[in-house]
């Protein structure tokens, strides 16, 4: 149910056997609804993991940090395949040291591995 509002929001749609060049949201999700969304995830599913994409713009990423989103990925350029174009449109550009960073100054740590077996 997350990812579909985000895929609205960013105009993609990618599944298995979806005709994507046809077809076209009902609407469009506003950052307030996106907002709205990470809010209810934190309060009903306290230990879910909410990822973020680089599919929203910068300033909407650095406020979503406080709201409970748990992974943010960096520019990687969107996913390519058979030389074609990306699949998804990047809008935040920044790099992996540029999000360190943004993190750090919000008083977040980072982690960018976190599931080997503590022996």
């Amino acid at each position: 149910m997350f990812y579909p509002l985000l895929a609205q929001k960013s105009g993609q749609w990618r599944r298995s056997g979806c005709d994507c060049e046809h077809w076209h949201p009902d609407s469009d999700v506003t950052d307030s609804a996106l907002v709205q969304v990470i809010l209810a995830y934190r309060l009903l599913l306290p230990r879910a993991g909410i990822p973020h994409s680089t599919r929203e713009p910068a300033h909407l990423r650095d406020r979503l940090i406080h709201l409970g989103v748990t992974k943010m990925s960096a520019a990687v350029g969107g996913h390519v395949s058979d030389g074609g174009p990306p699949s998804v449109k990047i809008s935040d550009g920044r790099s992996v040291s540029e999000i360190r960073e943004i993190l750090y100054q919000n008083g977040l740590q980072r982690v960018f591995k976190d599931w080997d077996i503590l022996v």
